[in-house]
């Protein structure tokens, strides 16, 4: 649980970035079928440039000056170490939308190992 609510601050702390003090910041949740959950978190921020999308979930990757470039690689290595994806659908100049689908577990199988971020 530590280490998905850390993913999604890395997430939220990107989009809070991209909207630079101007623009909203959204989170949406669903069913993603019916082993799945989706939470959906979105800013109406300047967008990803096409050409960064290749590089985007890469360690030490960043758009933005002095910014270490882990929070997106780290966030999706504990997602996918819990079993889950994480996509995201950007329009440059009108925002992103991070996708992250996790597994329903149920309470008593929580366990999880832990997992190595920003190598």
């Amino acid at each position: 649980p530590a280490q998905i609510c850390s993913a999604f601050l890395h997430i939220l702390d990107n989009a809070a970035k991209a909207i630079d003090g101007r623009g909203t910041v959204s989170v949406q949740t669903r069913a993603g079928g019916a082993r799945n959950v989706e939470i959906r978190i979105g800013d109406t921020g300047t967008g990803i440039e096409e050409h960064v999308l290749p590089e985007i979930f890469e360690p030490f990757f960043s758009t933005r000056e002095n910014a270490l470039g882990l929070g997106l690689s780290n966030a999706q290595a504990i997602v996918k170490a819990h079993g889950g994806s994480l996509n995201l659908r950007t329009t440059p100049g009108s925002g992103t939308t991070v996708i992250v689908s996790l597994p329903i577990l149920a309470s008593n199988s929580l366990s999880v190992p832990a997992v190595a971020v920003g190598r």
